[in-house]
């Protein structure tokens, strides 16, 4: 999550960070789930989760899209 000038990063492996002033010399810190930028990005994650396990969103693919997939 970048909020213009600081970036939040959530992964699997490398867990939570975040990237201050991310253009321009980008001091990377890890952080825990009291950050408010991180707090936001797990939130906005959270919610993108649960709607699309709710199928309140879904993935509509194109015929272009459906067959790109079939050619891998």
């Amino acid at each position: 999550l970048f909020d213009g000038h600081d970036l939040a990063i959530l992964s699997p492996q490398q867990g939570m960070r975040r990237h201050e002033d991310a253009l321009g010399l980008s001091h990377e810190a890890r952080v825990d789930t009291t950050d408010p930028l991180l707090r936001r990005d797990i939130a906005y994650y959270q919610g993108a989760s649960h709607a699309y396990q709710k199928r309140l969103i879904a993935w509509q693919a194109d015929s272009g899209d459906a067959q790109h997939v079939s050619q891998r």
